[in-house]
């Protein structure tokens, strides 16, 4: 018995797997758009609100002072990343906390959230 020129074990293997292959090549480039711009809004600098507290802490506490300049001068940038926000802000609601400063008279709710990340109450 003859196979026959058209049968699916003659044709090529791009031939045969087309599809599959488009669908994972499609897939991939899908994937490395969503982390490139998952990367790009992490890096992005947070908003004022959240820069001004930062700032007023650093005002009021001079350890809160030098744990900022201390992220400017590390990562060469003048404001802070959204990604480092979260932990840089509970160490220095902390720091300024326990160097007496009322730090929901600066902000209420962005000292709340901050203080939320802290492992001590």
């Amino acid at each position: 018995m003859a196979i026959d020129s058209d049968s699916p074990a003659r044709r090529p293997f791009l031939q045969r797997n087309c599809l599959p292959i488009a669908f994972g090549i499609l897939l991939l480039a899908i994937l490395g758009v969503a982390t490139t711009l998952r990367q790009q809004a992490a890096d992005q600098g947070i908003l004022e609100p959240l820069q001004s507290f930062l700032d007023q802490l650093a005002a009021a506490s001079p350890a809160a002072k030098s744990t900022l300049q201390a992220y400017y001068t590390q990562f060469r940038r003048d404001n802070v990343a959204s990604k480092d926000f979260l932990p840089l802000c509970s160490t220095m609601t902390q720091q300024a906390k326990e160097q007496g400063v009322n730090v929901d008279a600066i902000s209420p709710n962005i000292a709340q959230g901050c203080r939320s990340l802290s492992r001590s109450p």
